[in-house]
């Protein structure tokens, strides 16, 4: 038996299994480092993803954003007007305001002069609120409201009552004390502009007897004897 040729047999197989052994290795590592740079290659498509994602997001944010933006601009203008519009309204009011004292003033005057007794002379805090800062410009309280609302349902022939009652108390008087009664030219013609009065018969107003139309509610007045109309005679 040849053991010099077995020997060396035996060298080549351990070598060869040496270098399969080795070469198994080298592979488990590549494989190793393949499977690494796979994962950062999905690694890297995921963040590219989400990095598009997100950039698109951003640009919805930025389109939003820049219509609140523009919605802000917007509003700080109308803000601008309604608070100039404002102001100019407290002005009116102001001024407004001053003018319906001076109105009040005139008017009572005429009713004392008239004789109408103090109590029942137009009060200011029956019609003038006291108006005082915004607060009571922008909302009104309840009693300024009752106040406004009182005022527009008082009619001319209200306020001709009041001067109507105070007349039936001069002649009374006067005629129980044997006086004549004491009218003065104001009185004089505020009975002859009655006379010349009558009711509208859909608000009840006091208007002018010749007033086609009524100036407060515009509706057509109504004679109370409607002419008749003419018969025709045959020749």
């Amino acid at each position: 038996m040849d053991y010099a040729n077995l020997n060396s047999d035996l060298i080549k197989i351990s070598l060869a299994r040496q270098k399969t052994d080795e070469f198994r290795e080298r592979l488990r590592e590549l494989l190793e480092v393949y499977e690494e740079v796979e994962a950062t290659r999905s690694f890297i498509v995921e963040c590219e993803k989400m990095n598009t994602e997100l950039d698109n997001e951003r640009k919805s944010h930025a389109d939003e954003l820049r219509q609140i933006n523009q919605d802000i601009n917007h509003l700080e203008d109308t803000l601008k007007g309604v608070k100039g519009s404002k102001d100019s309204k407290k002005e009116i009011i102001a001024r407004k305001y001053d003018e319906i004292e001076r109105e009040l003033e005139t008017t009572n005057q005429l009713l004392r002069e008239s004789g109408v007794p103090e109590e029942e002379l137009l009060s200011r805090d029956q019609f003038l609120p006291f108006i005082e800062d915004d607060v009571a410009v922008e909302q009104p309280t309840s009693s300024s409201l009752t106040s406004s609302m009182w005022f527009d349902q008082m009619s001319p022939l209200s306020l001709f009552g009041i001067l109507q009652s105070q007349r039936s108390r001069l002649f009374n008087g006067s005629s129980e004390c044997g006086v004549p009664p004491l009218l003065d030219s104001t009185s004089r013609t505020s009975i002859s502009d009655h006379a010349k009065m009558k009711k509208c018969q859909s608000c009840d107003q006091l208007i002018h007897r010749n007033a086609p139309i009524c100036p407060l509610c515009k509706a057509k007045s109504r004679s109370k004897h409607p002419k008749r109309p003419r018969r025709r005679i045959d020749c």
